[in-house]
């Protein structure tokens, strides 16, 4: 869309594609236009009316229109429109016999586009994260990983504790089992004869 930027020249960004027309009054019925933009452009008829079509180039370029009047007519006008969303939007710019004669020029500045201006703009609490430092994400991974290392820390120091336990358990059972000398059997008691007294009945 071209916007007015001073009296003889208007910006639209770069690339967009503008539709151009001319519609004549008081010129007996005829109607005659060309638009010329970097090179003359091909003659349409948008809305009954002649116009051409062309896509803003990057920096600053002329466009020109030339009009034909009808002999005679003096009270003869061009208004020049461009298409918006499918209505006729008035330039503001005019030819006529007497102001301008038949052709009429002004700027075009083609205003380049951010790659980054569709993007979407993050959050007040999306940026404020950003600025704190990492993102949850992070924070969550970090507070896991100091979890699991107090874990492995208090499994290795109740384990610490507990093998001295096992340790003497093992020296109370083998004092259980009963003198045994270097794998003999302890010498039966004097007075006794298979585990009999002596003089018992059998």
């Amino acid at each position: 869309m071209l916007k007015r930027v001073d009296a003889d020249t208007f910006a639209a960004d770069a690339d967009e594609e503008i539709r151009i027309l001319a519609k004549a009054s008081g010129n007996d019925g005829h109607k005659d236009a060309r638009f010329r933009y970097v090179t003359m452009l091909t003659r349409e008829s948008i809305n009954g009316h002649p116009g051409a079509t062309f896509d803003v180039v990057q920096g600053v370029r002329m466009l020109s229109c030339i009009v034909e009047f009808a002999v005679g007519a003096d009270g003869a006008r061009y208004d020049l429109f461009q298409m918006v969303d499918g209505s006729e939007s008035d330039l503001d710019v005019s030819l006529t016999p007497v102001s301008t004669g038949t052709t009429v020029q002004f700027r075009v500045r083609g205003v380049p586009v951010p790659a980054l201006a569709g993007a979407p703009r993050r959050s007040g609490a999306a940026a404020g994260r950003r600025r704190s430092g990492a993102a949850p994400g992070r924070k969550r991974k970090a507070a896991r990983k100091t979890r699991k290392r107090a874990k492995r820390a208090t499994a290795g120091r109740a384990t610490a504790k507990s093998a001295p336990k096992r340790k003497t358990a093992k020296r109370k059972t083998a004092k259980r089992k009963g003198p045994r000398l270097h794998g003999k059997r302890a010498p039966v008691k004097k007075g006794t004869r298979g585990g009999r007294r002596k003089g018992g009945r059998r």
